[in-house]
């Protein structure tokens, strides 16, 4: 099915609306899961590219991203958020870059323990911006976890110390999601003190108003329109994610650190990544 979304009332026009008539269209996020071919958009990783995605926890790519997913629509069906796996075919959109081998096609500082990457503006949602998550093939749940918080960071989410969160800076077995409590930052860019993740993403990309969201795997989404939510804020214009702390390692199959840092360069950058061992 093909949904087309307008600037007039956001609704669709297809049978299964998106968006019902009078409220805002949805933001979109463009998971690309690499192919082996350049990627469809650029920015830590411009003129690199990829390997193409592969998996174990699943019996197929196509049984994987179904469970990946599964996590993802759960997490942001509350959210003015809708998912696609087509490149849409206007507007501004979120891209993510989905891959299962590392980092080290993009840059060789980015071993097996780097997780993902992606940039973030304290001033205003990067609504065209492009991420990454890197470490997207051994298990479903900490691939969408990825996801979630690099796609987070460009709409302006910073790390917290909550296990609970998706924010948090290590992946655990406790963490489902964008957490609905206020919790401490950790190492802040944006000289913040606490962040509520869930009410965040809902300020800044609006309540989900009611109506089916479209099929990834099914529907075609065209005529996207941009997201224009801005909120304040020091620019710090720079990429970051997250970046290792030495001895840190994995307490169990289900918990995969991701630890904060800063980098003290001229435009500071933090990667996620994964422990040693």
């Amino acid at each position: 099915m093909a949904i087309a979304l307008t600037a007039a009332t956001g609704a669709t026009a297809a049978a299964g609306d998106a968006t019902p008539a009078g409220s805002s269209p949805p933001a979109v996020i463009f998971l690309w899961y690499a192919d082996g071919g350049p990627a469809p958009a650029a920015s830590a990783c411009a003129g690199k590219i990829p390997p193409g995605y592969a998996c174990t926890f699943g019996t197929d790519v196509d049984d994987c991203k179904r469970q990946v997913q599964t996590y993802l629509d759960r997490w942001y069906a509350d959210l003015n958020v809708i998912f696609t796996y087509n490149r849409p075919t206007s507007g501004r959109y979120y891209t993510v870059v989905v891959t299962s081998d590392g980092g080290a096609w993009c840059n060789p500082a980015y071993d097996q323990r780097v997780g993902g990457v992606a940039p973030i503006s304290c001033e205003h949602v990067l609504d065209d911006g492009t991420c990454y998550a890197f470490q997207c093939g051994h298990d479903a749940k900490a691939c969408a976890t990825i996801i979630a918080q690099e796609q987070a960071h460009l709409v302006g989410l910073e790390h917290t110390s909550s296990h609970n969160d998706a924010m948090y800076v290590f992946v655990s077995a406790l963490s489902d999601g964008f957490e609905n409590t206020e919790n401490p930052i950790a190492n802040s860019v944006c000289n913040r003190l606490t962040q509520n993740s869930f009410q965040e993403m809902q300020q800044r990309l609006g309540a989900w108003p009611g109506g089916t969201k479209p099929d990834p795997f099914v529907d075609v989404v065209q005529g996207t329109l941009p997201v224009v939510t801005v909120y304040p804020g020091e620019l710090q214009g720079s990429a970051y994610g997250c970046s290792v702390a030495d001895g840190v390692r994995a307490k169990g199959p289900g918990f995969l650190a991701l630890i904060a840092g800063l980098a003290l360069l001229r435009r500071r950058a933090r990667r996620t990544i994964f422990p040693r061992g």
